[in-house]
């Protein structure tokens, strides 16, 4: 008797570990159920990117200085949106634009020039700074300047645009999605390493709102 109620109570087990076992058998086999990792070593920035935005040091005779402030631009998902990263950024939270620069005619005609704002954002308290960007909004708004053979400063023989990153509170915006300065800072500003010349080359860019 005792045999026989041993054997059953084994028959009993054996069919609840089936029913608990086999569903989780199931996931496994079909592979549809992963949770993903998030990969916490993954840079905020990545660095085989370019062009990229930095800041220079003044007193230093316009040294590129990352320490002060640099950004660039990544394809995340390699999706249709660009995204700005920018880190070591003031520690102190502020609105900033990024500006496709023109040019001024003059000298005296820089507080009257006008600029492209292709987006704005706010920093961290951190430093840091992230923009999601369109790219049809990049490239359609992009001011190419063209620098003659005999140009001053640091461009000749060549178009390209110049994309820079400026506290909002130095610019006064026009609600067009242009822009003109009200002051000048440099130290907060970060400037291209070097012009975007494919796109003004080719057919997928503006002269701005002036033209």
């Amino acid at each position: 008797m005792k045999t026989k109620t041993f054997l059953i109570g084994l028959a009993v087990l054996c069919v609840l570990l089936a029913f608990s076992v086999a569903p989780v058998a199931a996931v496994k086999s079909g592979g549809d159920f992963k949770k993903p990792v998030q990969d916490s070593k993954k840079p905020l920035l990545n660095f085989n990117n370019v062009p990229y935005l930095v800041a220079k040091n003044m007193a230093a005779g316009w040294v590129e200085s990352p320490d002060l402030g640099i950004g660039r631009f990544s394809y995340p998902n390699r999706g249709a949106d660009l995204q700005f990263n920018a880190v070591n950024l003031t520690k102190v939270p502020t609105e900033y634009a990024l500006i496709s620069y023109r040019e001024p005619a003059t000298d005296s005609a820089f507080l009257t020039t006008l600029h492209n704002v292709l987006k704005t954002g706010k920093s961290t308290s951190s430093g840091t700074l992230r923009m999601k960007i369109g790219t049809g909004s990049v490239l359609n708004h992009l001011i190419c300047n063209t620098y003659a053979v005999d140009a001053p400063g640091d461009y000749q023989n060549v178009t390209g645009a110049k994309v820079w990153l400026v506290p909002a509170s130095d610019l006064a915006m026009n609600g067009n999605g242009t822009a003109v300065f009200t002051a000048w800072n440099p130290d907060s500003y970060l400037f291209e390493s070097d012009l975007i010349t494919q796109e003004c080359n080719g057919t997928r860019h503006s002269r701005g709102p002036e033209d």
